[in-house]
């Protein structure tokens, strides 16, 4: 096992832990009673306009809205954490067959773990932070996990054609 295989492995394993210790915290805790911040706003929308009160209606589609959006990037993040550690955990098994050296396996390992990481921490941040810089992060974990995976497959491509460092 090489050190990119290490690499990966690792923090394969770190990344399912936290994924699914979130997801564990989320589902026990949070996602419940924001299920029913969104039920109870909807509602209250509906009762608005039965009521002839468009502010208080629209007040609650405002609040339903924005609490739909928490619970969307929530879930989101959990799912994509435990997808990306999966992806991590099962590169990991056959990286030292790319057709690189083991510096250039490296990178791609640390590309493939920076974006893992830094793409459900952008939709997270998307929640606690205003101003963009959740889609910032988001946006430079996905160019990390394109870049990394088009390495892996550009790896795999050439050990195919016999072209092998």
């Amino acid at each position: 096992m090489n050190g990119a295989q290490r690499i990966l492995l690792k923090a394969g394993f770190v990344l399912a832990i936290v994924g699914m210790s979130y997801g564990f915290w989320y589902a026990v805790a949070d996602e419940h009673p924001t299920l029913e911040r969104m039920g109870v706003a909807l509602a209250s929308a509906f009762a608005g306009v039965a009521n002839g009160d468009m502010q208080a209606a629209n007040e609650s589609l405002d609040t339903y809205g924005s609490t739909r959006f928490e619970y969307v990037r929530e879930v989101h993040a959990h799912g994509h954490v435990v997808a990306l550690s999966t992806l991590l955990v099962l590169l990991g098994l056959f990286f030292n067959q790319l057709a690189f050296a083991e510096r250039t396996q490296n990178v791609l390992a640390w590309l493939l773990v920076f974006g893992s990481a830094t793409l459900p921490l952008g939709a997270l941040l998307d929640i606690w932070v205003a101003g963009g810089l959740g889609t910032v992060v988001a946006a430079l974990g996905a160019v990390a996990l394109i870049a990394g995976l088009a390495g892996v497959v550009l790896g795999l491509m050439l050990v195919q054609a016999g072209q092998v460092d």
